[in-house]
């Protein structure tokens, strides 16, 4: 049987971990906006391919990221990571700014129990 394969990537104590459709899928958009741009089209602001699980030991990130490092370890298992080109949310503060654009966007990377039981073959 064949491992799972998820992307990673890590800023400021916080590691974002993708499966890899998700990856693909963010692949895709970029593809989708670099050849708008290349044709002088309008880049549209697409929602975010998700979930995107994040990972932090922060005690203030609690609430926010998926779980601890601990917990990423786990889920992970022996699964096989590849350095990915990603965002990797919460890892800004754009969740605590004032500007309520930032913080909406920035909590739609939020991820929930059914989802991590999905990807992570839990179910």
């Amino acid at each position: 049987m064949d491992r799972k394969v998820f992307y990673v990537n890590s800023n400021n104590g916080v590691t974002a971990v993708v499966p890899e459709s998700v990856y693909q899928e963010i692949q895709n958009r970029r593809n989708i906006a670099q050849e708008a741009r290349d044709i002088g089209r309008e880049v549209i602001n697409l929602p975010p391919a998700r979930p995107v699980f994040t990972f932090s030991d922060h005690p203030a990130l609690k609430g926010f990221v998926t779980g601890s490092k601990k917990a990423m370890r786990l889920l992970l298992g022996d699964a096989k990571t590849e350095l990915g080109n990603i965002w990797v949310p919460f890892s800004n503060g754009n969740q605590w700014s004032g500007d309520s654009d930032y913080v909406e966007a920035e909590l739609l990377f939020r991820t929930s129990a059914d989802e991590i039981l999905e990807h992570f073959d839990l179910s």
